[in-house]
């Protein structure tokens, strides 16, 4: 596979951009929160600001737990897909094919034979750029996710967009 090293250091910068920003968008999400809960008082209640602090810091523990997250996910998928590519060595396939079409007699008569090795052929490299297809969309999907879930996270202190922290959770489990 090729070195993907550079990737992930742009990721981070990106990543330490965005964490930068997420302090201040915090902020001032939680002054828009502050300022939405005081108008929405009821004469003589009491507002409710301790939720919003008690998000504050739920946004804060998942930004600093994340990369841990991240790391913990990408080495159970890293083991499962080992378990699962050691019964599909790309060298072990394609010895056994060799074997297969060692034993084949090529004439004529055996043209139903010969379509098969054809037809399996065809579907294995199909299926091997496949792998790669699928791995380079499973690098961008995470690579997004990743660098974009510090304003992800920084939106969980207001009720209304709490879902965009919790997709970035949900995201990574579907890719």
């Amino acid at each position: 596979m090729n070195d993907f090293s550079w990737l992930s250091q742009e990721a981070q910068s990106i990543h330490l951009i965005f964490e930068n920003i997420f302090y201040a968008l915090m902020g001032a999400l939680l002054a828009i929160g502050i300022f939405l809960e005081y108008f929405k008082l009821s004469v003589g209640g009491l507002p409710a600001f301790g939720p919003l602090i008690g998000r504050c810091f739920i946004a804060a523990l998942m930004l600093v737990s994340f990369p841990e997250f991240l790391n913990l996910l990408g080495d159970l998928t890293d083991t499962v897909s080992l378990r699962i590519g050691e019964l599909n060595e790309f060298k072990l396939v394609l010895a056994k094919m060799s074997e297969r079409l060692d034993a084949l007699s090529w004439s004529w008569t055996s043209v139903k034979q010969m379509s098969i090795v054809v037809i399996s052929f065809l579907s294995f490299f199909t299926l091997y750029i496949s792998v790669y297809i699928s791995e380079a969309i499973y690098f961008y999907a995470w690579t997004l996710l990743y660098i974009f879930s510090p304003i992800c996270f920084a939106l969980y202190v207001l009720p209304q967009t709490e879902k965009a922290a919790k997709g970035v959770y949900s995201s990574l489990f579907k890719v």
